[in-house]
């Protein structure tokens, strides 16, 4: 969450927990005596709160709900989904395809309302173009650099090249091809433990 902040904003904030590790943070609260100490952790859309993720997706992009074509790696309907909304790219399970392979979704075309299934390389990509940018520790990048990049908060940084492609977008070229990511995703840039950047996968 960091790449997104501004320097004016990054001065004013404290981390008060400093270097303390989730555990310890919450066997302090247990022995303070906190309610929440052993709270399990959400993995829910924090924003839609006690609501029905379809019905914010039904008010917020119900075009996201129309049934359309999933189709192969070729090209050919092998399918129908429910609505785009309910795929995610590299998803193996529910796509509703039977297939003696394992399929995963490789592609979701939202304008056309298609889903693309394939095997587990397919979902893999070595390139990806990177919008909306915000530059931490550097003014901006006139040139391409090394960096470790992660394009999910659970990953390890892997090594690849940040080249400027104009003012508003960076390619990311990856040295090995990385696991199914998705547009909308963040891409994080650091040096060590220094965020450079980072921006919102095109």
């Amino acid at each position: 969450m960091l790449y997104v902040m501004t320097q004016e904003q990054l001065s004013r904030t404290v981390f008060p927990l400093g270097n303390m590790r989730k555990e310890e943070t919450r066997a302090l609260a247990k022995e303070a005596g906190l309610a929440n100490a052993l709270r399990p952790e959400s993995q829910d859309i924090c924003f839609v709160g006690e609501g029905n993720y379809t019905d914010f997706v039904r008010d917020f992009a119900p075009e996201a709900l129309r049934s359309g074509p999933i189709i192969d790696m070729e090209g050919k309907v092998v399918g129908t989904h429910k609505g785009i909304a309910f795929y995610t790219i590299g998803q193996r399970k529910r796509i509703g395809v039977s297939s003696l392979k394992p399929l995963y979704v490789a592609d979701i075309d939202r304008g056309n309302n298609i889903i693309t299934v394939g095997s587990r390389e397919d979902a893999m990509r070595k390139r990806l173009r990177v919008k909306e940018l915000n530059w931490v520790s550097v003014e901006t990048l006139s040139e391409a650099v090394r960096a470790g990049v992660k394009i999910r908060s659970t990953m390890k940084e892997e090594s690849a090249a940040i080249i400027p492609d104009g003012d508003k977008t960076v390619i990311v070229e990856f040295d090995e091809p990385q696991w199914a990511p998705a547009s909308g995703q963040s891409a994080v840039f650091y040096d060590g433990d220094t965020v450079i950047g980072g921006g919102v996968i095109e």
